[in-house]
């Protein structure tokens, strides 16, 4: 086993039993170095199972007592890896954070792409009192309680106890939870920093791997409870956890700014990076980055506004001009993991503050390389890596921390949102999530120059073209989201240029059982007339734009109703039946819109059995990982059963002219894309959603023929 296990054990051991303990521990192990058990490489399962029985002989206590222990220490020492923000993000109270376990360990399984994490139920008895199902594989109960207890103490002042209902002692157990507002709520302590970082997956490994094989525990089924002695082993620990401040709190103050523990504060804004005027020019080799190179370049008279001389560029030259201006930022640069929120990504999270407009964001990208271009040796993204688009709203919903409580921040969601957005377009471009900082993307703040109103206006009008340069979009989808004007016109004219398996929506972190019906409702009564504009100029834009597309508003408003609930839908079935919510409440929206075709389709998915399919190993072949395994089946049914809807939803919608016009006109733009773009097409092979398509196909081919 890995020297990370030990480092772990000693760890607890010494934080819940004193050094002393530990060093007797080493010393039944006739261990004489320390740093010869606690090295970062691999040792024999035999030491490992000795330092552990040995702790367990040491300390008295029982194996289940220990594990519950364990799990007390672990809250502390996942605060110290910075996961307090996620955890705080689910939940304002501690019954809406159980409720939501299964959402939370659905986002570590898209983060962790080879993990799989227990499966958690709630529902409640004729008393109101909170029920709570646990079922895994890796049956640890107790492991769970010391979690869940500690949480419940450190984040929300609560006692909660866990009087057990019913249980097979193998896989399942059902408690009643119970919880009362503690006495006393301590202040926060500082908790000393471990003696190196590592992530939530990895303890959690940690942890199974070093019950397995211990004597009394088969199939990491825990032994037997015993009650009196694990309410003696708790009463050992006089205080308990408490998470550090620099994790639970947020700086207020303008003003303050601290080098040992640094916060999401305003004081990013005094950082000397950001302090570039709004005049000054920005070096990115034979990229068009201001008016005056524009002018330049095309020859165009100072007199002349650029809005009339773009006006009459036909189709062809507005692609060549936006090729010359579109630009990429990385993934490193506006998104960041969970763990790093609040302290180490205070760059990443500041970006999404929808105050913050620097002049220095556009150095963040670079421009988009094409054909016979060389990059610049300034350059900081790669050509190698997928091209998207984002669409989002700056602004929160209104209710936001109404709803998702006081310390969950928009921008924070948005950030680590798009982290794992990255690492799902890495594996389903690259074969490889791990090379998620290569993705990049589009976004206005970074992607068009801030301060010059000729070139932001320029820019702005080249959105389209912008659209369809990309490989796909990635939308931040909150419930606030259908009321931008500017992002439903994104979604719409996105899926007139582009195919929908190419649109993916950030929603994980923003729907949960207390936003459903928000997400429902938006969709319900959306209407052109009641989105919402920044500037009420572009009104006028956006309105000829709908007309000219769609004819109308009623056509317009159809399709992005239809394409909402298909997509919407695609991404909660791939939860894979992890979610309680599911799919049902979207299959009657779409009846009770009139879209049955849909709803048929949408009743079609069957998520259990895609999940069941990849926790056996039947698309492992073409699946790198647990989560790809599960995506690939998703993206089958989508395929199959929807995205032929949304053709025809399509064809219907927009104009037969505009239609016939984009075709051609797509058609352009792949000629336009980048020489390398296509080698990578080509490298990389096709996606594994294909890969599973055609076997499917093969399949049923031979089960035709099948004399049977």
């Amino acid at each position: 086993m890995h020297g990370l296990i030990h480092l772990v054990f000693k760890e607890f051991v010494v934080a819940k039993f004193g050094s002393q303990t530990w060093s007797k521990v080493l010393r039944k192990c006739s261990c004489d170095d320390e740093d010869s058990v606690i090295e970062m490489r691999q040792y024999e399962d035999s030491l490992t199972l000795q330092i552990i029985g040995a702790g367990i002989e040491v300390t008295g206590v029982s194996f289940d007592g220990g594990v519950e222990l364990f799990g007390r220490f672990f809250v502390g020492y996942l605060a110290q890896q910075g996961w307090v923000a996620m955890l705080t993000s689910m939940g304002s109270n501690f019954r809406e954070f159980v409720q939501n376990l299964n959402e939370m360990h659905h986002i570590l399984e898209r983060d962790f792409r080879s993990s799989i994490f227990p499966f958690f139920s709630t529902s409640e008895d004729e008393s109101g009192n909170l029920l709570l199902s646990y079922t895994s594989r890796r049956f640890l109960p107790s492991l769970v309680r010391g979690i869940l207890g500690e949480l419940a103490a450190v984040l929300f002042k609560v006692k909660a106890e866990f009087v057990e209902l019913s249980t097979d002692k193998i896989s399942r157990v059902t408690w009643s939870v119970k919880f009362s507002q503690l006495a006393v709520a301590g202040e926060l302590e500082e908790t000393p920093k471990p003696q190196r970082c590592f992530g939530w997956f990895q303890l959690h490994e940690a942890l199974t791997s070093m019950c397995r094989g211990l004597p009394g525990v088969e199939a990491l089924t825990c032994c037997s409870a015993n009650t009196a002695e694990v309410e003696a082993i708790t009463e050992v620990v006089a205080v308990s956890l408490t998470l550090p401040q620099t994790a639970m709190k947020r700086e207020e103050d303008r003003d303050v700014e601290s080098e040992a523990s640094p916060q999401r504060s305003r004081s990013f804004l005094q950082s000397p990076m950001h302090r570039s005027s709004p005049g000054e020019e920005v070096q990115a080799g034979n990229a068009l980055t201001s008016v005056t190179m524009i002018r330049h370049q095309y020859g165009i008279e100072p007199t002349r506004h650029l809005a009339d001389w773009l006006s009459v560029l036909d189709l062809d030259h507005r692609l060549e001009l936006a090729e010359a201006l579109i630009r990429a930022v990385p993934a490193s640069k506006v998104s960041c993991q969970w763990y790093e929120l609040g302290g180490l990504a205070i760059t990443q999270t500041s970006f999404w503050d929808p105050q913050l407009r620097l002049s220095d964001f556009y150095s963040w990208s670079d421009c988009w390389r094409h054909e016979g271009e060389e990059r610049s040796a300034t350059s900081t993204s790669t050509s190698e890596g997928p091209f998207h688009f984002v669409s989002h709203s700056w602004w929160p919903p209104q209710d936001w921390h109404q709803i998702m409580g006081e310390r969950c921040f928009y921008a924070d969601i948005k950030a680590a949102e798009l982290c794992i957005a990255a690492k799902d377009l890495c594996a389903e471009y690259l074969h490889d999530a791990s090379r998620w900082e290569e993705a990049r993307f589009w976004i206005d703040k970074c992607c068009i120059r801030q301060g010059d109103q000729e070139f932001m206006s320029l820019s702005i009008q080249l959105i389209e073209e912008f659209l369809q340069l990309c490989d796909g979009m990635v939308v931040l989808f909150s419930w606030s989201y259908l009321t931008r004007l500017w992002c439903v016109y994104e979604w719409a004219c996105f899926l007139v240029f582009h195919e929908p398996e190419n649109l993916v929506i950030c929603i994980d972190s923003f729907y949960r059982d207390s936003t459903e019906d928000k997400f429902l409702d938006a969709v319900r009564s959306f209407s052109v007339d009641g989105c919402q504009c920044t500037d009420p100029s572009d009104w006028k834009i956006l309105e000829k734009k709908i007309d000219e597309y769609y004819g109308c508003r009623e056509n317009f408003e159809r399709f992005l109703r239809v394409s909402v609930i298909a997509i919407t839908a695609r991404s909660l079935a791939a939860r894979g039946a992890r979610s309680k919510l599911g799919l049902t409440k979207w299959v009657k929206l779409a009846q009770d819109l009139g879209f049955e075709e849909l709803a048929k389709a949408l009743s079609v998915a069957d998520p259990s059995a895609w999940r069941k399919a990849a926790l056996d190993g039947e698309v492992k072949m073409i699946a790198q990982d647990f989560q790809t395994a599960i995506k690939a089946q998703n993206d089958i049914w989508f395929a199959e059963n929807v995205a032929p809807i949304l053709a025809a939803e399509r064809r219907r919608a927009v104009q037969q002219k505009v239609y016939q016009k984009m075709q051609v006109h797509r058609r352009t733009v792949q000629r336009a894309l980048t020489e390398h773009s296509l080698k990578r097409r080509l490298t990389i092979g096709p996606r594994l959603s294909d890969s599973v398509r055609s076997m499917k196909s093969h399949a049923s081919v031979a089960a035709e023929h099948s004399p049977a």
